[in-house]
């Protein structure tokens, strides 16, 4: 038990650390918002039985932030009632460059860079892989592409471009990297009634078919008040019964993704 009997928790540790912290939390009763991403990849069975056994009756929380973005809500709700009739293809891009994400420490020396403590673009960038499967997955990958640009002396992937689909057979790419500038955050997904575009960086959300534009919003939020929506969500989530905006099982389809992705590119350098 957590003797001093804490009211919530928040995990900011290394991905690798994650589960372990959230299990023993879980089971002295406190809430839990555990950073991005749930896990390696590499836990075990039981481990992942014991989470979401947990979770079913402790509120936890996932971090994957866009998830509060106000313009992300609104495309979930535009699919859901199908204003592109079918949808044919997305694209989910983000690029960065990773000695700038944080200016009070060494980049080299962050978990970001290290593939022991779970760096790498694919795990620090997977709100890219989250967002897609949460508009529209379940997502079933294709092909992988994870690479180093040499750009970078760390010994993590600073690209991946990973190439899926869904049920309906919607072709979905996602194409993330921490070795490019200026920064771009990108989210298109086109359909037989038009297209919606959405520029997360400048916040600005168009939905078009062939003639006009038919809905626009700019709503720029700073990183700081996205954090600040999601810690209010997570308080909701405690004290009034709300379902979380993302929740373990969805964390966990996202490391599921993640591992996919590794073994599908190892098993592709293997056939060469």
């Amino acid at each position: 038990s957590i003797d001093w009997e804490p009211d919530a928790a928040i995990i900011t540790s290394p991905a690798n650390m994650h589960i372990t912290q959230a299990t023993a939390l879980a089971s002295s009763r406190v809430p839990c918002l555990i950073e991005k991403p749930l896990g390696l990849g590499n836990e075990s069975c039981e481990e992942w039985n014991k989470i979401m056994h947990l979770s079913e009756s402790v509120p936890m929380l996932l971090g994957y932030v866009l998830r509060h973005h106000p313009c992300a809500d609104l495309i979930k709700s535009r699919l859901n009632e199908n204003i592109l009739g079918k949808v044919v293809e997305a694209d989910f891009y983000c690029g960065s460059w990773l000695p700038k994400w944080r200016q009070d420490i060494d980049y080299l020396k962050s978990v970001s860079a290290n593939k022991e403590l779970g760096g790498g673009v694919l795990l620090e960038l997977s709100h890219e892989i989250d967002i897609a499967n949460w508009f529209l997955g379940p997502l079933k990958l294709c092909s992988a592409n994870l690479k180093s640009s040499g750009l970078l002396p760390i010994d993590v992937e600073d690209r991946a471009y990973l190439i899926a689909e869904n049920d309906e057979g919607v072709l979905i790419s996602i194409r993330i990297n921490f070795c490019s500038q200026p920064s771009t955050r990108k989210v298109t997904i086109r359909g037989e009634n038009g297209q919606i575009f959405w520029d997360i960086i400048l916040g600005k959300l168009e939905i078009s078919n062939d003639s006009q534009i038919t809905f626009q919003k700019n709503l720029q939020i700073d990183r700081d008040s996205l954090f600040l929506i999601q810690i209010q969500h997570f308080f909701d989530c405690i004290f009034n019964n709300q379902k979380p905006k993302c929740s373990i099982s969805e964390g966990k389809q996202t490391v599921e993704l993640i591992a996919e992705a590794k073994k599908i590119y190892k098993l592709n350098l293997s056939s060469l």
